[in-house]
């Protein structure tokens, strides 16, 4: 009995771990943006702001305190401001015209 509920839970491991989509690699979503069009040097700069932002927004959320959470936010608002104010209006239109297909953006 407890061989075949072993078993049977590996099996269901195993079904669970082949269904759960893997995460692509930070090199690949570099190389899918870039083959989309944007210049590596913006997507770096982005990778890098939302990963900051997803650091600073898991602190601020763990903390409980509302206003450091819209601190956050709007801090990391500006911040994408200030840098697609540098970028060409075409790089800017490729990332929007990505970010509604893929929801880049936060």
């Amino acid at each position: 009995m407890f061989k075949q509920l072993f078993l049977f839970s590996a099996f269901l491991l195993v079904l669970l771990d082949a269904s759960t989509p893997a995460v692509p690699s930070r090199e690949s979503v570099v190389a899918g943006l870039v083959a989309n069009g944007l210049k590596k040097d913006l997507v770096e700069k982005i990778l890098e702001l939302r990963e900051k932002y997803n650091t600073e927004i898991i602190k601020a959320n763990a903390s409980g305190n509302q206003k450091l959470m819209q601190a956050t936010w709007n801090k990391h608002q500006e911040l994408y401001h200030k840098l697609f104010a540098k970028v060409t209006k075409e790089q800017k239109e490729i990332y929007e015209k990505l970010n509604k297909q893929y929801h880049l953006y936060f």
